[in-house]
C-alpha cells in the first residue's frame, strides 16, 4: 500500500513523505449493485468487514435477509441460491452470499441452496412488516 501511495504522489507531482503504511480498512471499496429480477430486488455479497457493515446498514429496507454460514461460524456461499412459491422460481442467484438480502412481498416461501451438487431447503414467512432473517448455518458452507 505504501508503495500505491508514492507511485500515486509522484504521479500527481505532490511530495510527502509516508510515516505508515496505508491501512486497506481504510480503503473505500464500491458498494455491491441491486440487482432487479423481474420485481424482485436483490443485494448479494458481504465479503470482508466493510461490506459485512454495509449490508448490515441497508438490511432493514430488505423483508428477506439470508445469512451463509458454516458450524464454525465462518461465513460461506452457495453454489445458487433460490427462492420459489410454490412451485415457480421467483429468483436465482449464483455465488450466493454471505448475504443475501431479498425485497420479496408477505408470504410463505422455500429458499434453496446448492452446496457443492447437494441441495438444502428452508421455508420462510416473510412478514407485512419488518424482517425475516434465515441464518443458513451448514457444514456444507465449510467445505
Amino acid at each position: 500500500m505504501k508503495t500505491l501511495a508514492t507511485l500515486l504522489l509522484a504521479l500527481s507531482g505532490a511530495t510527502i513523505a509516508v510515516a505508515e503504511p496505508m491501512s486497506a480498512d481504510l480503503l473505500p471499496s464500491p458498494p455491491p449493485e441491486v440487482r432487479q429480477d423481474g420485481l424482485v430486488s436483490v443485494l448479494n455479497g458481504g465479503v470482508g468487514e466493510d461490506e459485512v457493515r454495509w449490508f448490515k446498514a441497508q438490511s432493514a429496507q430488505y423483508p428477506l435477509q439470508v445469512v451463509i454460514s458454516g458450524r464454525g461460524g465462518e461465513y460461506g456461499v452457495a453454489d445458487v441460491l433460490s427462492v420459489k412459491r410454490g412451485d415457480a422460481e421467483l429468483l436465482s442467484v449464483p455465488d450466493a452470499g454471505p448475504w443475501v438480502l431479498i425485497d420479496l412481498p408477505p408470504g410463505r416461501y422455500t429458499v434453496e441452496a446448492r452446496f457443492d451438487g447437494q441441495v438444502e431447503k428452508r421455508s420462510v414467512q416473510v412478514p407485512e412488516r419488518g424482517v425475516q432473517r434465515l441464518d443458513w448455518n451448514t457444514a456444507k458452507a465449510s467445505e
